[in-house]
């Protein structure tokens, strides 16, 4: 049941902070300012996360938090990737690096490749222009990455650019 929070929580998050913005009010007048979205100390970030849905039909996650991406670590984060179990359709894997509480990138399977030939949509969010008030997100989905070693490659530029991939790959409009 924990495991199902977590990833419900975590797929939630972009969706949370767009709706939970509001304006500060002071003496019950409108000041115009924008409270800031409730976010968690940088000091939780990066980390990636991975969810899927087991043999068994339960789903999982887990995540690495805090963690201070050099060679090692990136080693680690290779390694998690590739122990997904991709090729299941029904097993809803996904592997996502998140920045900071608004910016992320998460890959799942591309949903009509044949298990022989598997490749992957990334799907990047980042902070928008404040409407109104509300904070939005930008979400970009890639077209089809061909295989793991292109979405890893993908994966450490957006860590090392510090989230900055708007002409690394070809995205959908």
């Amino acid at each position: 049941m924990k495991i199902s929070k977590a990833i419900l929580i975590s797929s939630l998050l972009p969706a949370i902070a767009l709706l939970c913005s509001c304006d500060e009010k002071s003496g019950g007048a409108n000041t115009g300012s924008v409270k800031s979205p409730v976010s968690t100390e940088q000091g939780d970030y990066p980390k990636f996360v991975r969810a899927w849905v087991g043999a068994n039909g339960l789903e999982y996650s887990d995540e690495a938090s805090s963690i201070g991406y050099n060679p090692k670590t990136r080693a680690l984060v290779e390694e998690r990737f590739k122990e997904v179990e991709w090729s299941n359709g029904q097993a809803k894997a996904s592997f996502a690096m998140q920045l900071d509480a608004e910016r992320s990138l998460r890959f799942i399977p591309e949903p009509d490749a044949s298990n022989d030939n598997r490749g992957f949509v990334a799907v990047w969010t980042r902070p928008g222009t404040p409407i109104g008030g509300a904070t939005t997100a930008i979400v970009k989905k890639s077209r089809p990455l061909p295989g793991v070693e292109d979405a890893l490659e993908l994966l450490h530029t957006y860590v090392t650019t510090d989230g900055d991939i708007q002409s690394v790959v070809e995205w959908d409009e």
